[in-house]
């Protein structure tokens, strides 16, 4: 049996490869005897996944047990999401929300919180959602719950839902969780520009690094990136001049007139042109650049 990888470190694929051959007592035995220390990696999450999946219920929430005893547990909740996720699969919802609260409240982790909640809103199930609602507020308090779950209401195009969260009175800006979820929408302009707008109000929410990611979202679509100059005079939020270069870039690029004055142009000398300067006009800086300016 190779159950050691060297006659000092474990592997947890070693464990996954007994539970497969149902080898279970073998499993438990070795698991009883070892320690953190002695585990090559954090990998008991695969451990959980094959239990919840091929094994049931029962010996699940044995090994889940042993593992929680001997502080083997995954020490993230991306380990356990295999834990929930079997029921979301499987279409049990009711045990998909039991299993993510037990880990709430026994190990102040939240697996698969965001693909669980997604499942329950297109499902318009209000009493569950409030669950784990109540459940993710219990670990990670309700400002930055509230968030996630406006988070999941833009990423699924319902606007008027996250417009509620954002108004809700008292809630303050998150540098962390709106550049988190603005960086998670960058594929969506749509859903990204309408947190832009549902933001305005936020007390000391950044509008520059809003307003850069939005176009950096957009590209070189000079109709939406001339959208986003609107809307930012509609605000009355004065861009930083490389943001207003960018606009410039890809209106120019597009044939389109800018509608202000260009603080600064990218220029290159030509050698072939004997030193004489040509403007520079390359759309994927403008990208570049955003990514740039909203790391900063």
């Amino acid at each position: 049996m190779l159950l050691i990888a060297s006659p000092h470190v474990l592997s947890p694929s070693s464990f996954c490869r007994l539970a497969r051959q149902e080898k279970h007592d073998e499993v438990k035995s070795f698991l009883s005897e070892i320690k953190r220390s002695s585990l090559a990696g954090d990998r008991m999450g695969d451990l959980c996944s094959i239990y919840s999946r091929e094994f049931g219920e029962e010996k699940a929430e044995e090994l889940i047990a042993l593992l929680r005893e001997k502080n083997l547990l995954p020490s993230t909740a991306k380990g356990l999401s295999g834990m929930v996720g079997v029921h979301l699969e499987r279409g049990d919802l009711e045990k998909a929300v039991e299993v993510f609260e037990r880990f709430a409240k026994e190990d102040r982790r939240l697996p698969l919180k965001f693909k669980l909640m997604a499942k329950l809103i297109q499902l318009e199930d209000m009493e569950r959602m409030q669950r784990v609602l109540d459940a993710s507020i219990s670990v990670i308090g309700e400002e930055r719950s509230l968030y996630d779950l406006a988070h999941n209401f833009l990423d699924l195009g319902k606007y008027a839902q996250a417009k509620k969260l954002f108004e809700t009175p008292g809630l303050r800006y998150h540098r962390d969780r709106v550049e988190y979820i603005t960086g998670q929408l960058k594929d969506k302009p749509e859903a990204l520009e309408q947190m832009v707008r549902l933001t305005r109000g936020l007390f000391g929410c950044d509008r520059g690094m809003m307003y850069a990611r939005l176009v950096a979202a957009y590209g070189t679509d000079a109709d939406r990136v001339s959208e986003a100059w609107v809307m930012m005079q509609e605000e009355g939020h004065p861009p930083s001049n490389k943001l207003r270069e960018r606009i410039a870039l890809v209106l120019k690029k597009a044939g389109r007139e800018v509608p202000f004055d260009v603080p600064g142009t990218r220029r290159k000398r030509m050698p072939e042109e004997g030193g004489e300067l040509q403007e520079k006009e390359d759309a994927e800086a403008i990208t570049t650049d955003a990514q740039k300016t909203s790391s900063s």
